[in-house]
């Protein structure tokens, strides 16, 4: 009898338990920052994170990973988050220490960064970064019980409570919280989340001086107290006991010459000397990254094409002054470099890009491929040369043969086929090529709107119709364009 007493006990806590969970979840959140930690998560289980970029929506707007990538050959991630302060900064670090053992730590700070965490809307902002945090890390008990009242801290560590009176406003079937971001408005990768915008014609009117204004300063006024280093340097602790190097840096924002008092700056440059680790103010570099008004989205954030120039330059700056591994030869750099393609077509001005695929294969018995190269020639046009061997080709009876060319894209790209190609429900766009005898380079412009090219494949059929592949086809996998050169 009491065993069964204790089984029915022990059934019943365990669905009272699976419930508990199950609410909890139902009642989260629906915000960015869920995408950026899940994601954060999907990509250290694959790799690991050599630069990671912390702060608040002043570094989560103001570097994307993708450009850092590229300039540096690396992997890099931006787990920003709004809002953030110094007091809870750490233990977004703690915790994400436990997926990954970055190389390089690069922590945004600038004012806002170091002033109290006190108002309601501060609180909440802070609970978006700290439900990352394990609610059995101690730290995490040891934040609550500083920052927030004793009537809130259940709700620090279950959204069942701290959102309960919204439950007609839940979803309980799908538990996904991740917020739907509109591409045609924002750029979102990594954790980094760009806008088109432009800041309002007030501010911009307001701000439009910014970089010739004239400084503020105080150097007998103090900026960082004992509190503040208390945090820092525990956040410090953290990353220089994991291993990595830590760079903090103050992204640029127009108040920073107008309405802050410049001398934080200063203070927090002497500060990092004083701990041996390194400060880069971006607000000392309007010219270098040719940084206008019309670069912010806000009065305190940069839009996603004011990010490119000063991720560029950040990027530029630990390239130049950190041992980062090379990543470039690995798959999983390879597919973040398709991804910044995809994002440098769309907010980069048109660059002219080629590849070039060593084939060294026959297309048919008596055609033999040495190469291929194809260059962008603008976003709608590819200009391909195929290279013969003219020793292994007879280039007299080319002109039997038609060349057949597939274009396949990724399939986040599917929506860029043309529209002759959706009509037939092709996964691919093509062109037919007739060929010439006696020529040792087949050369030839193909219209297509396809961004990311997942493989092109090459075939030859007779020139009287298609009735089958001639030979074989040739698959050109892994392709990278990178930018044209001038002879």
């Amino acid at each position: 009898m009491m065993k069964k007493r204790i089984i029915s006990i022990v059934v019943l806590l365990a669905f009272l338990t699976a419930g508990f969970i199950y609410l909890n979840k139902v009642f989260s959140s629906v915000h960015y920052y869920v995408n950026t930690t899940e994601d954060f998560k999907a990509l250290a289980k694959k790799t690991n994170i050599d630069v990671i970029v912390y702060g608040s929506s002043h570094a989560y707007t103001a570097y994307n990973p993708l450009i850092i990538n590229d300039v540096c050959e690396t992997i890099s991630y931006n787990l920003g988050s709004d809002g953030l302060k110094m007091p809870i900064t750490d233990i977004v670090l703690e915790e994400s220490l436990k997926y990954t053992k970055p190389k390089l730590i690069i922590l945004e700070i600038y004012p806002p960064t170091l002033t109290p965490i006190k108002t309601d809307a501060d609180k909440g902002y802070h609970l978006r970064a700290m439900d990352f945090v394990s609610n059995f890390s101690i730290n995490k008990l040891k934040k609550t019980v500083r920052v927030f009242d004793k009537n809130e801290y259940f709700g620090v560590y279950f959204p069942l409570i701290r959102n309960h009176t919204s439950w007609n406003e839940q979803d309980f079937l799908n538990l996904s919280r991740r917020r739907y971001i509109n591409s045609k408005e924002n750029f979102y990768y990594g954790g980094f989340l760009g806008a088109r915008n432009i800041l309002k014609e007030e501010d911009k009117e307001k701000y439009k001086d910014f970089k010739n204004a004239t400084k503020k300063f105080e150097p007998s006024r103090k900026f960082i107290d004992k509190q503040n280093k208390a945090d820092i340097e525990s956040f410090v602790s953290l990353a220089k006991n994991a291993g990595a190097k830590i760079l903090v840096v103050s992204s640029p924002d127009p108040r920073a010459t107008t309405e802050f008092n410049y001398s934080f700056f200063d203070e927090l440059g002497e500060y990092c000397k004083s701990l041996n680790i390194d400060f880069l103010n971006l607000n000392e570099y309007y010219e270098e990254m040719d940084l206008k008004i019309e670069d912010f989205k806000d009065k305190s954030h940069l839009n996603t094409f004011g990010s490119i120039k000063a991720t560029q330059l950040l990027a530029q700056y630990v390239k130049e002054n950190y041992e980062l591994p090379k990543r470039s030869d690995e798959d999983i750099w390879k597919q973040e470099m398709r991804e910044y393609e995809y994002f440098e077509y769309d907010y980069y001005e048109f660059q002219k890009k080629s590849f070039r695929a060593a084939i060294n294969a026959y297309l048919s018995k008596d055609v033999f491929v040495n190469d291929v190269s194809v260059i962008r020639n603008s976003k709608t046009e590819l200009r391909f040369n195929i290279n013969l061997d003219k020793d292994k080709t007879n280039l007299n009876t080319l002109n039997n043969y038609i060349l057949g060319v597939h274009i396949y894209p990724d399939k986040e790209d599917i929506s860029s086929l043309s529209n002759a190609s959706k009509l037939k429900k092709n996964e691919y766009d093509q062109t037919n090529i007739r060929l010439k005898s006696q020529e040792n380079s087949i050369v030839f412009n193909m219209e297509t709107e396809i961004r990311r090219i997942n493989k092109i494949e090459l075939f030859l059929f007779d020139k009287d119709g298609y009735d089958g592949v001639i030979g074989d086809r040739i698959v050109i996998n892994d392709i990278t364009f990178k930018i044209q050169k001038d002879e």
